[in-house]
């Protein structure tokens, strides 16, 4: 018997279910870190001193966040284009960590959806690319925020970096919330493409019995 599992008592309780396709799943969990984030970031903000290490597992989930975001967006927005015209090939999204490679990828993909941002603060899609190009350089692969070794027992950094933890936060809250809402108009899109095409696909089948 595991005591945290299929408990009676539902406050407290998270259901953990994927549905067809779990990848769909993707932004569900970045929101939910990126909640995380925000709520801790606000409390960090709040203080008048702290502990570096209060601001490790901010950075990393706020990190984390976007990079779900990203890789959610990438893999819809590919299937969105494979439905607009040539399929799209999808990189190899959970082998590595790494956000700038996802940038070509979601760079295409506006263009093909003739997306623009002009949301304040970005005026465009380069200043989103600027500040995902930042976060990368400082943790590529994720590991920084999260262990002090690396797997071979080697220290992740020689040296010191400092973070401005509140700066990244500001950056960073608005540029997931519209990642968020970039991944609701990606699934919808799909959705409709999807039904244009069986509607289409039917109207040809019934033309051809004609």
């Amino acid at each position: 018997m595991n005591r945290f599992k299929n408990r009676q008592t539902p406050h407290g309780n998270v259901v953990l279910h994927h549905g067809a396709n779990p990848v769909d799943d993707l932004p569900a969990f970045a929101l939910g870190y990126h909640m995380a984030a925000r709520a801790l970031a606000v409390k960090f903000e709040e203080f008048a001193g702290y502990a570096d290490y209060e601001g490790y597992p901010i950075f990393f989930l706020y990190r984390q966040a976007l990079e779900l975001y990203l890789k959610a967006l990438v893999y819809k927005g590919a299937d969105v284009v494979g439905l607009l015209s040539k399929p799209l090939q999808k990189p190899t999204l959970f082998k590595k960590h790494g956000l700038k490679r996802l940038i070509p990828a979601i760079r295409l993909i506006f263009s093909k959806l003739e997306w623009s941002f002009e949301v304040n603060p970005f005026k465009s899609v380069s200043d989103i690319e600027r500040l995902v190009e930042e976060v990368d350089e400082i943790d590529p692969d994720s590991f920084l925020f999260r262990y002090p070794v690396t797997t071979a027992g080697i220290a992740t950094i020689d040296g010191a970096i400092t973070i401005d933890i509140i700066l990244l936060s500001h950056e960073l809250d608005p540029l997931l919330e519209l990642l968020d809402s970039a991944c609701a108009v990606l699934k919808d899109h799909y959705q409709a493409l999807c039904e244009a095409r069986d509607e289409f696909a039917e109207y040809i089948h019934e033309f051809d019995e004609r």
